[in-house]
């Protein structure tokens, strides 16, 4: 039975993962990757900043790499642990389960990512606007409150929330 992918070839799979970490690298910052278990399948995450900062998780954007959106939030990690997951059925290093768009999956999946890191509180950042209107629907249906928050960031695009859990 063919393992399903969402690479187009195992060498097409390489290049975008030599790819994902030589863009890694030239962050220039200190980092430590994370794998977690979601009902999804494995996550994982680009964490930086200090291990007792205020939480940020940082969603990249849809078919984009992480350390390419993880460079306009960089500069927070002095004073936030950030947490940056790749996403799920997109490129970079997590499963590759294409997740539905149009029901609360990837909702569910961010709230498996956050259960996993036992966040009571967190910033949470999503860079890609259609996606988050999934996110905020079910965090509301697991009772997970979300306010609007302000971050000094070069790029006023991202929709930033605070959620209380």
């Amino acid at each position: 039975m063919k393992e399903y992918t969402i690479y187009r070839s195992p060498e097409g799979k390489a290049k975008i993962l030599t790819f994902y970490d030589e863009q890694l690298s030239k962050l220039n910052f200190d980092y430590e990757d994370l794998i977690i278990e979601t009902r999804f399948g494995s996550t994982h995450l680009i964490t930086a900043g200090p291990k007792d900062g205020h939480p940020m998780i940082l969603f990249h954007g849809g078919n984009s790499l992480n350390p390419f959106d993880l460079k306009s939030f960089i500069s927070l990690a002095d004073k936030y642990r950030i947490y940056a997951p790749d996403t799920i059925g997109h490129p970079g290093k997590s499963a590759e389960v294409r997740l539905s768009p149009k029901n609360y999956s990837y909702g569910e999946w961010a709230i498996d990512i956050l259960d996993s890191l036992g966040l009571d509180k967190s910033i949470i950042i999503h860079l890609l606007a259609k996606g988050l209107f999934h996110f905020i629907k079910a965090f509301k249906l697991f009772g997970i409150a979300c306010l609007r928050s302000q971050l000094p960031l070069n790029n006023p695009a991202p929709a930033i929330r605070q959620c209380k859990f």
